[in-house]
Parts: structure tokens; C-alpha cells; sequence
């Protein structure tokens, strides 16, 4: 009873903590992005950019249809967010007008960043339903500036996402659309209704590339957001009482995690615990909230399961004489008993490495002892390995 109490009260409180909400948008994030102006006449055509390679050149993929007047003889005009107020001119090179892509490029200035952050390409495959997005562009001709809340994916591949969206009006197309760890996922191209549509960042360097392009945007080395499967090793040790007993296996965790894109994740446990006069081996499942920050994380668990709870207790105790004096030995009696047990606790992980991070675990697992056993402590903690894929 305690044990489902207990997971469902994680459950509960995980809803809101799992909740996503949307971090400021980083400079080098929004300097990717890039205002995109069509002058012809009278008329001015406005959308955004993304850009995907700057070496003597940059180059910039934007919306076909954003540039489709530069063969009537319009100027395509480009505006950085390091230099609103300058407009450079900029040359349409490519046009796919089936995927909606173009390619164009500008000269590079000298007030041009010497690097952009190029390692903010993300994964368009892995946005599930209901998974948070966020266009930003230059609707209205209001560029730079994303909204408060994201619009939500409705589904989408490596070639095209579709979300709703309340946010995509003109001036949008071109522009990227952003995940959660802004990282950009698509390129806008459409507004239907209240949906707004976008090439998939893949399919969109992909055609570059066809074009001989050298695209340099391209996904971090280490996800933003963690890995979304994991195997973590760790020593555990009790905080209070003797630390275990010689000749016997110490204690550890071994924990597979599963983690959906809401932050809530499932887990398996096989788990040993070996303090003094006792020893508890089990297997457990779980859930657990997934927070991060940079390359450090943390994930609250809670998980049942059954274990073996095995002990000794002295029930008297016999003289040995020495040739140093008499000793008492004592006598011990053993009893195992097969029960259902909680744990509470939290994991902690630090990337180090594409894959591999240190870890460290600190919780508390209630199994139920014999009235003649020593309970078991209060707290664990521990520290090990995690490879993550």
C-alpha cells in the first residue's frame, strides 16, 4: 500500500514539474536566424532566413516563395540581428520550388560574427505529438522575437512538421522553427488555418548538400536534452550504521531509464543493498522526472518492487580460551524473507562525454525486516557510471 501511495504521489506531483516551458532564447540561437526582403516596385516582399554556412561567404536558406519576384528583377536584401540597421544585398542561388527551398548568400562583413554557433541543428524525427515548438521569423515584420508560449507538433518526420500555431503570419516563412532546447528542427514554409507547416531541418541540409554546399549546421556532439535511454552503475553505501560486512558482495544499483520527451521516465532497477547484519537484493520498476540544465541532470524517482531481505541477529554467544585469554563468540541465527518494498531517491548525472556521464544516487528503500533483524538505514548513496544512447 505504501508503495503505490508513494508512485502515485510522484505521478502527481511529476505533472506539473514536467510541464515545459520555454528558457529565453540564446543570442547565438537567434543569430541564426535572418530578416529576408524582396523590393520590386512599389512592393516588398518580407520573410526570414536561416543561416547554414559562413565561411567567405554566407549562405542562407529561406522560403522559395519569399525570393520568387528576384526573377522579375527584385533586389533580395538581407538583415542580420548583430546589424539591424544595415541591409545587405544578397544573391538568390538555388530554388527548389517542390520542397519551397532556396539557397541565397550575402558577402561577409566585417562586423560578422567570426563564428556562428552552427551545432544547433536538431532532430525533427524525434518531436512526438504534443511536443512544443517555436517558429521564429519576422511575422508582421517583427523579427527576432518568439513567443511567450510555444505552438504544439501535430506530427512530424525528417522532411516536414506540422504544428499549430496562433504565432506563423506573414513575414514567417523562411524562418526557423526551434525545439525546446532551441535548436532549429524546420524551416518555415505554410500557414493552413491554424496550422503552420515546415520543411524538416534534414530534408533541408540534405538538399543543400545536393547543391554542393558545405553546411556547416549541424547537431551538438552532446544532446541539449540528455538521451532519452540510459544504463547506469552504482556503488551504494548506507549514510548511517556499519558501512557492510567482509566476505560479502557489497551493495549497487543497476538501472535502466526510459525517458519520453515530457520529461516523465520509466526504469527497471536491480538492487543490492549490503549494510552490516544485512542484505536486500531485489528488482524494482519506476518512474522518474527528468530535469536538466547543460550537461547536468537530475531525475526524482520512486519505485516498487520485490526483493529477498536476508539477515543474522545474535541470539547468545560462547568462551574460547587463548593462550592471550578468553574471547566471547558470538552466535548467530539467520532469516530471509521475501517481501514488497518502495525506494525514494534521485539520480544525478553529469555528461562528460558524447554518451558518458559520472553518476551519482542517493535514496532510501523500505523493505520490511524481522522484529529481531536491524532495520534497514535510512539513506543510501552511491556514485558510478552511466552510458547513455
Amino acid at each position: 500500500m505504501k508503495a503505490v501511495v508513494g508512485l502515485t504521489l510522484l505521478v502527481t506531483i511529476a505533472g506539473p514539474l514536467a510541464a515545459q516551458r520555454l528558457s529565453s532564447m540564446p543570442l547565438e540561437a537567434k543569430n541564426l536566424v535572418v530578416q529576408v526582403l524582396a523590393t520590386g516596385g512599389d512592393e516588398e516582399e518580407v520573410g526570414a532566413g536561416i543561416v547554414v554556412l559562413a565561411s567567405d561567404r554566407i549562405v542562407i536558406a529561406t522560403a522559395a516563395h519569399v525570393v520568387r519576384t528576384a526573377q522579375q528583377g527584385a533586389k533580395i536584401r538581407v538583415v542580420f540581428q548583430f546589424a539591424r540597421n544595415d541591409t545587405v544585398e544578397a544573391k538568390v542561388e538555388q530554388v527548389d520550388r517542390d520542397l519551397d527551398l532556396a539557397a541565397i548568400s550575402v558577402p561577409r562583413a566585417r562586423n560578422t560574427p567570426q563564428q556562428f554557433a552552427f551545432d544547433r541543428a536538431g532532430a525533427p524525427e524525434e518531436l512526438e505529438t504534443g511536443a512544443f515548438v517555436v517558429p521564429v521569423g519576422c511575422p508582421e515584420r517583427v523579427c527576432w522575437e518568439p513567443p511567450v508560449s510555444g505552438d504544439r507538433v501535430i506530427s512530424a518526420s525528417s522532411r516536414r512538421v506540422r504544428f499549430e500555431s496562433f504565432f506563423v503570419s506573414p513575414g514567417s516563412s523562411g524562418g526557423a522553427l526551434f525545439n525546446q532546447q532551441w535548436e532549429v528542427v524546420g524551416l518555415v514554409t505554410e500557414k493552413n488555418s491554424q496550422d503552420g507547416v515546415a520543411v524538416g531541418i534534414a530534408a533541408v541540409t540534405d538538399r543543400l548538400r545536393k547543391w554542393n554546399y558545405a553546411v556547416q549546421l549541424r547537431p551538438t556532439s552532446i544532446p541539449r536534452a540528455g538521451y532519452r535511454t540510459s544504463l547506469s552503475v552504482a556503488g551504494l553505501a548506507p549514510t548511517t550504521g556499519g558501512f557492510t560486512q567482509s566476505g560479502r558482495m557489497p551493495g549497487g544499483r543497476l538501472a535502466l531509464f526510459f525517458r519520453g520527451q515530457q520529461r516523465i521516465g520509466w526504469h527497471v532497477t536491480a538492487l543490492r543493498l549490503a549494510p552490516e547484519d544485512l542484505a536486500v537484493t531485489g528488482g524494482l520498476v519506476g518512474t522518474s522526472i527528468s530535469l536538466r540544465a547543460g550537461r547536468f541532470g537530475i531525475a526524482p524517482f520512486g519505485e516498487v518492487g520485490v526483493a529477498r531481505v536476508k539477515g543474522r541477529f545474535q541470539v547468545g554467544s560462547y568462551t574460547v580460551q587463548s593462550g592471550s585469554g578468553t574471547a566471547q563468540v558470538p552466535v548467530w541465527q539467520s532469516s530471509t524473507n521475501d517481501v514488497i518494498g518502495v525506494g525514494f531517491g534521485a539520480d544525478m548525472s553529469l555528461l562528460v562525454a558524447p554518451h558518458i556521464a559520472l553518476s551519482e544516487v542517493a535514496g532510501h528503500w523500505n523493505f520490511r525486516t524481522d522484529a529481531q533483524l536491524k532495520s534497514i538505514p535510512t539513506a543510501f548513496v552511491g556514485a558510478g557510471l552511466t552510458y547513455a544512447f
